[in-house]
């Protein structure tokens, strides 16, 4: 073998590409395939041309007030009282057909049961001695109804 020459310096080998640039490569082809996909499925969408014909599914629709009147409260809600037997009365200051009432007793225990009657009175058999109270409640027929008004004995 031939000795070298000291001022040559060894033949030097091409750098390898490393497998880290070549995946960093392969990433960023994928990415501009994917956006570039997008693009070209939101252009044929926007481009379609192919507006759908609204179709009635109903009649028309008549607007409604969504705010109704509001119901009543019973007026001259009154008590007598015969024994042990309480009868209340009050009057329906507007009355319509459908109208009904739901009433019950209120103590210082809570409310009674509720009860209706299509009556503008209640009777209340073996009442307690004492004062005693009422709630009444005027109901529409169509289920809208007012606020309570109460009636007690004297």
């Amino acid at each position: 073998m031939a000795p070298s020459a000291p001022d040559q310096a060894p033949p030097v080998a091409p750098p390898k590409k490393s497998r880290r640039g070549i995946l960093w490569m392969a990433l960023g082809a994928a990415a501009v395939v994917l956006v570039a996909g997008a693009a070209v499925v939101i252009n044929l969408a926007q481009d379609s041309g192919d507006e759908p014909t609204p179709v009635a599914t109903q009649g028309e629709v008549v607007p409604q007030n969504p705010v109704s009147e509001a119901v009543p409260r019973v007026d001259e809600l009154s008590a007598t009282r015969e024994g042990s037997t309480v009868t209340f009365s009050w009057t329906n200051p507007s009355p319509e057909d459908g109208d009904s009432y739901l009433w019950n007793t209120v103590d210082l225990g809570g409310a009674s049961p509720t009860e209706a009657t299509d009556a503008l009175s209640a009777t209340i058999e073996d009442a307690p001695a004492g004062q005693l109270c009422i709630d009444v409640i005027l109901r529409r027929g169509d289920g809208r109804a007012s606020e309570p008004a109460r009636g007690c004995t004297e």
